[in-house]
This record gives C-alpha cells, sequence and structure tokens, in this order.
C-alpha cells in the first residue's frame, strides 16, 4: 500500500494483480514523507505500529480508515486494480506452488489444496473484494484493471500530473505458471462459488459462462 500525502492518493495493493509493477511506476509520484509499506523485494513499513506489525504491503482499506484523518479519507483519491478471479487464483496457486507446475495432474492437486483447512485464508487468495471494501461497500474512487493495466496506468499518470511516457516493469510474475493451464470444471464451479462477490461487483463474467474449461478431473 502506499498512501502519498504530498499527491493525496491512497493505492491498494491487491495480491497477484501486478502490484509490484504498479508500485514501482507509482514511486515515481512519491516524496519523503509519504508512507509505504511493502516486504517482498525490500522493506518498508508505516509510521504506524498498528499496521506496521502486519509486515505485508496488502493492507486494505478498512485496516488503513482508521488511521486516516476524515479529511483524508473523504479526499485522497483511493484506488486499486482487479483481475478475473479464476485468472488470478490460478496465479496464486503457481505461485503459492511451485511444483504445480510438473506436476502430472495440476487440476487433482488444486482440488486437494482447496480442500485443507485454512488454504484460502492465504492473502494471496483472499477476494479483491477484501482488500477495496470498507463495511461491505467499495470504497474506492476508481478501480482499474489488469486487463487493461497499461491504458489505467496511463490515466492515473495523467491524473497525477506526472510523466506519462512509462514502462511497466514485469516484477513478481508468476514464473513457474504454465498459461496452457486449463481448469477442469470442478475448480471452474469452486473459484465462481469463492469469488462471486468479486465477479458481481467488479463486473467480471462468471468463468461457467466461458467454455475454456476441462471436462476431466
Amino acid at each position: 500500500m502506499i498512501v502519498s500525502h504530498h499527491r493525496q492518493f491512497v493505492f491498494v495493493a491487491v495480491p497477484k494483480v501486478a502490484s509490484q509493477s504498479i508500485r514501482n511506476v507509482l514511486r515515481s509520484c512519491t516524496v519523503a514523507g509519504d508512507w509505504e509499506q511493502c516486504g517482498l523485494y525490500e522493506r518498508r513499513l508505516f509510521p504506524i505500529p498498528h499496521l506496521s506489525i502486519k509486515a505485508t504491503g496488502h493492507l486494505t482499506l478498512q485496516e488503513l480508515k482508521p488511521f486516516l484523518t476524515q479529511y483524508q479519507w473523504q479526499n485522497y483519491f483511493k484506488f486499486g486494480f482487479v483481475r478475473e478471479p479464476l485468472d488470478r487464483f490460478l496465479s496464486a496457486c503457481f505461485f503459492l506452488i511451485p511444483r504445480l507446475q510438473h506436476h502430472k495432474n495440476p487440476n487433482q492437486m488444486i482440488l486437494e489444496y482447496l480442500d485443507k483447512p485454512g488454504w484460502l485464508n492465504k492473502i494471496h487468495l483472499l477476494p479483491q473484494s477484501h482488500f477495496l471494501c470498507t463495511n461491505g461497500e467499495i470504497s474506492t474512487d476508481f478501480i482499474g484493471r489488469y486487463e487493461s493495466l497499461e491504458q489505467d496506468i496511463l490515466f492515473l499518470m495523467d491524473k497525477f500530473s506526472t510523466e506519462s511516457h512509462i514502462q511497466i516493469p514485469a516484477l513478481n510474475r508468476t514464473k513457474a505458471r504454465n498459461h496452457s493451464f486449463l481448469p477442469n470444471e470442478k475448480i471452474v464451479t469452486q473459484v465462481e462459488q469463492i469469488y462471486a462477490r468479486d465477479y458481481c461487483l467488479f463486473n467480471y463474467s462468471p468463468p461457467s459462462e466461458s467454455a475454456d474449461t476441462e471436462d476431466n478431473d
């Protein structure tokens, strides 16, 4: 997460939605005194013990809100990015389970992990709405999309009056992901149920409406 008091914005870093790449671009907009929290490539912490103790850059708006003034909450430009939930889920699986890439039956392995207690509580697998909502309602002023990443980042750079000729670095891309892999119907059904609210809130078509799945187990 980044809170820029200079530019008056809040960036919510949703896991597995190019957050490291977006963060890298947004740093050009920040100055000394702005807040940033991250822990993957380098460790930066908010000057707020209640939040810095979490040691993750994937803070939620619900967690941040009590530490902003009323003016800041109402006037800072709050934004984040979302990704088609099934695509995000698969990216997270290949990131969290490196051996999945070479497993003879990745569908079966994913289903086994879905049955593990607590698996879906991992931060990379939490619904995107968990990060972008407060009290159950979307609390951002803008939601960009992974599918239109460059266009939406250019919009932000223009809004913040910064250099528009940028290159978006591909940081923390899941190298082990097999992009030819197709999830089977069981996985698609479970993902659609788990992230039903994300599909609805962020206007993505449910995966069951697509034919890009395997029928076998």
